[in-house]
């Protein structure tokens, strides 16, 4: 293949990569859904407006925004968890538990959670106890 056909063809999948960036911000998946296509997502940039619920990509890793806000140098996602919430996904399509940092981010009743091998339901609303100390059921295997 000649260097100016395979410029071409870079070009071409980088021209794709951004249009599947664009039409995924139309499209409501669920976290199951964004977790299996991940490199698709915008890479988290410093300096760039982010509304609720926008989701980005960071060392590989989802996050979805959880406060309106302009990044700055330091409010990475894996480092302001006031600000974005980690989507993580079991195989199985489950949501892993993760520690809510407010309410913002806080389990729902009827929420279900992976956490310690065993599967958890949220008893109450704006759940932000670890399962297995207050307001979970465990579900049977």
């Amino acid at each position: 293949m000649e260097k100016a056909e395979l410029d071409a063809r870079i070009a071409m999948l980088g021209q794709m990569h951004t249009a599947m960036q664009y039409a995924v911000r139309d499209v409501d998946l669920t976290d199951e859904e964004a977790m299996k296509i991940n490199t698709i997502y915008p890479a988290w940039g410093d300096g760039v407006a982010y509304a609720v619920g926008a989701v980005v990509n960071h060392n590989n890793n989802l996050y979805r925004c959880a406060q309106a806000h302009t990044s700055q140098a330091d409010w990475t996602p894996d480092a302001a968890a006031s600000l974005w919430s980690p989507i993580s996904i079991a195989e199985d399509g489950t949501e892993m538990w993760t520690q809510p940092s407010g309410a913002h981010d806080a389990y729902a009743a009827g929420a279900v959670v992976l956490h310690g091998g065993k599967r958890w339901v949220s008893d109450i609303d704006g759940n932000v106890w670890e399962p297995g100390l207050h307001g979970w059921t465990e579900q049977p295997a």
